[in-house]
């Protein structure tokens, strides 16, 4: 294994000159010096210890990013795009995949939260600050998209519900369904409380609306729809684009036509929504600049630079062909 004693004899410079370098650390040296040792460096094919500069330096440069599941074209964007933001301070990702498992979520936490990391980005909506205190994590974290410890990035999804419920509303539809992400602490999520405010502005009774929950996944989409079609919804909105998905292929299963016979609206603006067929009309979600502040936020925690701050990011209605007239 090279070590910076071998660049630092082949540069003709001190060990402590070659370090300053490689870690990239304030210093005087000359560009001309800095580039030979590099240059040296990736000649003899240099790879730093990163357990010897975690021990030395107390930090690992990397990040804990907790997820439920893989299937999702939208987590897989996201993470893409946190990997892109962290990437430009100098970070790694590690990824933690729960399998949407509170259990194996705790272990990572716990597990993160032991030297493996400088910080955690919670993408799993299941998980919040009672699993925070529970498992005792002790570096810097974040819970994407949602109100988090002295940072509050978040989506507006109300008025992103309402404008998808405009929509349908502006084309004659009436009986629409919603199916929802997992109910597991017995409040309404945002998207479910959207769904509920709409139609409690218009003086209609919220109690008997047609609505369903799945695990965010098209398969639980799927399986959630014909209880949403035999209820005789000529629309549904789901929570995110992969339940929709879900449910349009069980109504286009049974010989509906989309949208001529129902209308389908999801939440994420996933590629999935461009090229489905139909195409999905969909509430696109700025995951790009939610990816870029929120990456920001945590080094700067991380990096005791960060003095707090709330965001709510607003949303768009992206209109495709999978929404028409309701069939009179």
């Amino acid at each position: 294994m090279v070590t910076l004693k071998d660049i630092a004899l082949k540069t003709g410079v001190s060990v402590r000159t070659v370090s300053v370098v490689l870690n990239d650390k304030p210093n005087r040296i000359s560009v001309v010096t800095a580039k030979k040792i590099r240059h040296i460096a990736r000649q003899l094919n240099y790879r730093p210890n990163l357990i010897a500069r975690a021990t030395r330096t107390k930090k690992t440069n990397q990040i804990g990013i907790l997820v439920a599941e893989l299937a999702n074209p939208y987590t897989g964007i996201n993470i893409e795009v946190i990997e892109q933001n962290l990437s430009r301070y100098g970070y790694k990702l590690l990824l933690g995949l729960t399998g949407n498992n509170i259990e194996n979520a705790k272990n990572y936490l716990r597990e993160f939260s032991h030297g493996m990391v400088d910080g955690i980005l919670n993408l799993v909506s299941t998980v919040d600050e009672p699993e925070m205190k529970l498992t005792d994590v002790t570096v810097p974290y974040i819970h994407y998209l949602r109100p988090s410890p002295h940072f509050n990035l978040t989506y507006d999804y109300i008025t992103g519900m309402e404008l998808a419920l405009e929509h349908l509303w502006a084309l004659g539809h009436r009986r629409i369904g919603f199916i929802g992400g997992p109910d597991t602490r017995g409040r309404p999520e945002e998207r479910l409380k959207g769904f509920q405010r709409f139609f409690e502005k218009r003086k209609l009774s919220v109690r008997d609306l047609p609505i369903r929950f799945g695990d965010w996944t098209s398969v639980s989409g799927q399986a959630n729809a014909p209880a949403l079609l035999q209820r005789h919804c000529t629309a549904v909105i789901g929570a995110n684009d992969q339940m929709t998905l879900g449910a349009m292929k069980a109504a286009q299963d049974i010989g509906l036509k989309v949208p001529h016979d129902i209308s389908f609206v999801g939440f994420d603006n996933s590629p999935s929504a461009d090229i489905s067929n139909p195409s999905l009309t969909s509430v696109a979600i700025p995951f790009t600049e939610a990816a870029a502040q929120t990456v920001a936020a945590l080094i700067g925690m991380i990096e005791g630079s960060f003095q707090g701050g709330s965001t709510v990011l607003l949303p768009r209605l992206v209109i495709r062909h999978s929404t028409a007239a309701a069939k009179v």
